[in-house]
């Protein structure tokens, strides 16, 4: 049993204004690395020195089947638009809220400022904000409201909801569980902790990367 990662199992942390993630189930940590390396020893080495020196060794020789065996499934809230970003790390298996079923929650992703683009990264924004953002963030906070009445008339009026919830915006939340092996788990927080990375979703990576050191601090 993995005593770090059963305190923090069914447990939520809150990212960004209305996200969170949380732990809902686990398989393996450290010793399952060391054990999977080393089948023969069936409980792995005896001591943390020996343990951590051998998942080093393993790391900097790029044995990666060994961390395959430890997995993480997350029950993750987050803006569609960071999903899309999240969802290219495609070794990994997932199933969303589908708003084909059911009703789309009013949760608006708003807790941001409007910046500039940056000149040195063609991806990003720079620190400065755009000229009457205060006046440009009402009107998105307006257009937001509006496409969510237009979403609501759509479905009272008989509307199929797969067509209804096209007209709502990309930083409206969506819901859904992740499982992740911690091999391609690590290499999705060296992507998305990384300081180019979207601030939205490094939020997000940096939440999951506090959880993981606890559960796995000598792979960590």
């Amino acid at each position: 049993m993995n005593e770090a990662a059963e305190r923090l199992k069914g447990k939520y942390f809150k990212v960004l204004d209305h996200g969170h993630v949380g732990l809902k189930d686990y398989m393996g940590g450290d010793g399952d690395i060391v054990e999977a390396a080393r089948v023969s020893y069936g409980k792995g080495t005896r001591s943390v020195s020996s343990d951590r020196t051998l998942i080093r060794y393993l790391s900097n020789h790029r044995h990666t089947t060994p961390t395959e065996m430890v997995v993480f499934k997350f029950h993750i809230a987050m803006p569609i638009h960071a999903h899309r970003q999240h969802m290219r790390h495609r070794m990994s298996t997932t199933n969303e809220y589908s708003a084909r079923y059911s009703i789309v929650p009013e949760v608006i992703y708003d807790d941001y400022e409007i910046k500039q683009q940056s000149a040195s990264n063609k991806q990003g924004r720079s620190d400065e904000l755009v000229s009457g953002t205060r006046d440009l963030k009402s009107r998105v906070l307006a257009n937001e409201m509006e496409a969510f009445k237009l979403y609501g008339e759509l479905v009272e009026a008989g509307a199929a909801k797969e067509l209804a919830r096209m007209h709502l915006p990309l930083n409206t939340y969506t819901y859904f569980y992740w499982k992740v092996d911690l091999h391609n788990l690590f290499h999705y927080l060296g992507l998305r902790c990384d300081s180019h990375a979207q601030y939205e979703i490094r939020a997000f990576a940096n939440c999951m990367a506090a959880m993981v050191k606890e559960c796995c601090p000598l792979a960590f």
